[in-house]
């Protein structure tokens, strides 16, 4: 690996530790910042979720983008998006509005769509066999910036609430707004510059074709099945994914102040980069159905997870922490699985059928990329929806009080959690027989041909070079030449069975004998 190749990759793991830190470092004060300005709680969920909305909004047109003008450019493009809105973000509370809140985060949320561009990027340098591995150091690299973007969050936490009567310095770096200050400062003076002076665009065989729908049929069905699994799966994992405050709180009484809010951010954290971790170390030494493997066992485990979820009435508190942890264990773990395998899933099919995918393999990824977004979405609204913290029936006295603001939660519980739970674990169920039934009959590789990924391509040996040079009419007096360029990659699969428009297509489109 060359040392400009080096610094790419490391920028974009970077890149997408930043994004997911920009997600997470907000996550402890939000809300409370949310209703210190007036701002209902019924709305808190969407308020949670415009961030991933706005991403689902913009990740296919970043998509496109990074076709036409390439991957650095619009990373750069992304990054200005994501420091406005943690601009905008950082003003809400001098400006005393919620609204200054949901344009922030809207507004950050779209340059954060751009988490697809580490796919894209990682789709076009590495081989087809290394992807799960590249593809999960990607996601262990996010991981480690949704664990610490509330462990960064928890400095801020014990600093004293900004008042009305405040200064104007306190009012605009406080406690509610100092995280996203620190995720503006990391944007501007780190990821910036080492996007500018480190990151460089790959080249890929597959951008010299220009893409035609008529010929990407294969593809296009494969992604409009896996859209709605991947949206349906990530709907049902966000759900209680989003909400383990309610049930730390409501349905296991874990949380009686500001000071125990580590025991659902920092075992969910810790959780999920060392099952990232695990999955970055084994995903490439499976090398038959990794990612298969991967996507069904992740589904399943989440299943499992939200089964210790439910409510089985348990009086016993170490018996009932210990299943809300092991739950949080099983669900984290399972949603990094699942995440990583149908990701890697995507992104080969998108090698295998880059004769049909050609120059939009972003707009592809982003598409892809937008279910996921989406779901992250609709989790939490809906879940903002249907879970509720209330007081048990028949707690009456006051010695069982349920106090949401004064975290007393001795007396309370969470409404509809056992039916959620269990629609939940139904879809899942039926979403990892779906998609294994699809595998066997449909999702197969059966193409013979596809332009492969940079790394992909054989070197040539001496005296075999790709690039051919002759110079013919050349004329002394002016200086003229003609330079002929023949480029002639060697194929690493058979094309036996390729189709006469496909040969035709390809042919059309290499570059032999071109006069400069």
């Amino acid at each position: 690996m060359s040392t400009r190749t080096f610094l790419s990759s490391v920028t974009i793991n970077y890149f997408g530790f930043t994004m997911a830190l920009d997600y997470s470092i907000v996550l402890l004060t939000i809300e409370e910042l949310w209703t210190s300005l007036g701002g209902s709680l019924m709305l808190y969920g969407f308020v949670f979720g415009i961030y991933a909305l706005s991403q689902s909004v913009i990740t296919p047109l970043l998509g496109y983008i990074s076709d036409v003008r390439g991957i650095k450019f619009t990373m750069v493009l992304s990054l200005v998006l994501n420091a406005l809105g943690n601009i905008l973000y950082g003003f809400s509370f001098i400006s005393d509005s919620a609204n200054m809140i949901l344009i922030g985060r809207f507004v950050s949320g779209l340059g954060a769509g751009s988490l697809v561009l580490g796919v894209v990027y990682l789709t076009n340098v590495s081989s087809r066999d290394m992807r799960g591995k590249v593809i999960a150091g990607f996601k262990l690299s996010q991981a480690i910036g949704y664990f610490g973007g509330p462990m960064i969050g928890m400095i801020f936490v014990t600093m004293k609430s900004p008042q009305k009567t405040s200064s104007t310095a306190t009012k605009i770096f406080n406690m509610y707004t100092l995280p996203a200050w620190v995720a503006l400062g990391n944007v501007i003076f780190i990821v910036i510059p080492a996007v500018k002076y480190c990151f460089k665009n790959p080249l890929s065989p597959h951008m010299a074709l220009k893409y035609n729908h008529k010929e990407a049929k294969e593809l296009v069905i494969h992604t409009i099945f896996l859209i709605p699994v991947l949206f349906l799966a990530t709907m049902c994992y966000w759900i209680i994914a989003s909400d383990l405050f309610t049930l730390a709180f409501g349905q296991y009484h874990l949380i009686t102040s500001n000071k125990d809010l580590w025991k659902v951010y920092v075992s969910a954290g810790v959780t999920l980069v060392m099952s990232c971790l695990f999955i970055r170390v084994t995903i490439h030494r499976i090398r038959k159905m990794s990612s298969e493997i991967f996507t069904v066992l992740g589904l399943l485990i989440v299943s499992i997870g939200l089964m210790l979820f439910a409510d089985f009435g348990i009086q016993d508190y170490r018996v009932s922490t210990a299943f809300y942890y092991s739950g949080v264990a099983l669900i984290v773990s399972g949603g990094a699985s699942f995440f990583t395998g149908i990701g890697t899933y995507y992104s080969r099919k998108v090698t295998d059928l880059s004769h049909q995918a050609r120059n939009r393999r972003g707009f592809f990824l982003g598409l892809f990329t937008f279910a996921e977004s989406f779901g992250r979405f609709v989790g939490p609204a809906t879940s903002s929806l249907i879970l509720f913290v209330e007081e048990k029936p028949k707690k009456t006295t006051t010695l069982f009080k349920c106090d949401l603001i004064n975290l007393i939660p001795d007396g309370c519980h969470v409404r509809n959690l056992s039916v959620t739970i269990a629609f939940l674990c139904t879809v899942l169920v039926l979403l990892s027989a779906c998609f294994v039934v699809y595998h066997r009959r449909y999702g197969k590789c059966q193409v013979d041909i596809s332009l492969l990924s940079l790394e992909e391509l054989p070197m040539p040996q001496p005296g075999e070079g790709r690039l051919s040079f002759r110079e013919d009419n050349y004329v002394s007096d002016d200086l003229n030449a003609e330079l002929n360029i023949e480029l002639n990659p060697p194929r690493s699969r058979s094309v036996s069975h390729v189709s006469n428009n496909s040969m035709k297509n390809s042919q059309s489109s290499s570059l032999n004998n071109n006069t400069l």
